[in-house]
């Protein structure tokens, strides 16, 4: 069985690694305004964090998003914050299930955040590779008002098994402003010029993609059209938030894995 205690060594390598990487790197950011404020509160954030002040860490990265959404230095070190905040916890399975959705919602790439997840599950004796057992804590989750935590947990329900249930408690909770926020704002901002005479069309087709979203918010597709629409516009840190939203509703998608690789060649 995994344990929350065999998991903390390996993910202090990385946080640390990750910290020195964030506080090195964030002044490549510095031109503008909202990003300078941003960083000033990531940097305050890795700092708490580095003094296992989670709570105040968690608060400033928070701020350096909710300043600068397309951050997604932030985002890491949020999921971070979340992570290792959850492993103190390990006396109170419930509270430390909360942290990790956090982290997995704000780095859904962070493979330590995941299994943490899975490990306390266990630690409360239940599985979490069955199904029932992944929606019964969404909808645990969901009658408490935590909605970031009722995502996860039925995002993870889904991927065991397609269930239409499932995917209309999903869309129930889709207009939550906490789920307005995640790993989505992941990603640098980059900005390429565009000519005049393709605006208009470029703007139609993101408008057009946006309401193929509205209809049906969990389509792979949409959020691959959605995310060319804003690569054709110069948007490439929407572009990239596109199609990983559409990877993590079909993790197995070629199309969506070609441009995301794609638009990494050209960043």
């Amino acid at each position: 069985m995994l344990h929350i205690q065999d998991l903390q060594s390996k993910l202090i390598t990385a946080v640390a690694l990750s910290l020195f990487l964030v506080m090195t790197g964030a002044v490549q950011w510095s031109s503008a305004a909202p990003r300078q404020e941003a960083i000033t509160l990531n940097n305050a954030g890795v700092l708490a964090l580095n003094k296992r002040d989670f709570k105040t860490a968690i608060a400033n990265l928070k701020l350096a998003l909710d300043t600068d959404p397309t951050y997604g230095v932030a985002a890491e070190n949020l999921s971070i914050a979340y992570n290792n905040y959850g492993l103190t916890l390990n006396s109170n399975p419930e509270d430390a299930l909360a942290q990790f959705h956090r982290a997995v919602f704000y780095n859904s790439g962070d493979q330590t955040a995941k299994e943490n997840m899975e490990g306390v599950i266990r630690l409360m004796k239940k599985d979490p590779t069955s199904f029932n057992v992944r929606v019964a804590f969404g909808d645990q989750a969901a009658a408490q008002q935590d909605y970031i935590g009722a995502f996860i947990e039925y995002k993870q329900a889904l991927s065991i098994k397609e269930d239409p249930a499932v995917t209309g408690k999903l869309k129930a909770i889709a207009d939550k402003p906490e789920l307005s926020r995640g790993w989505t704002s992941a990603g640098s901002e980059h900005k390429q010029p565009q000519k005049k005479d393709d605006k208009d069309s470029i703007n139609r087709q993101v408008e057009a993609a946006m309401e193929a979203i509205k209809e049906n918010p969990f389509s792979p597709q949409a959020h691959i059209d959605l995310g060319t629409a804003f690569q054709a516009r110069g948007d490439l840190a929407q572009a990239e938030a596109e199609f990983r939203q559409a990877l993590w509703f079909d993790k197995g998608n070629a199309k969506a894995k070609q441009l995301l690789e794609a638009l990494h060649q050209k960043k």
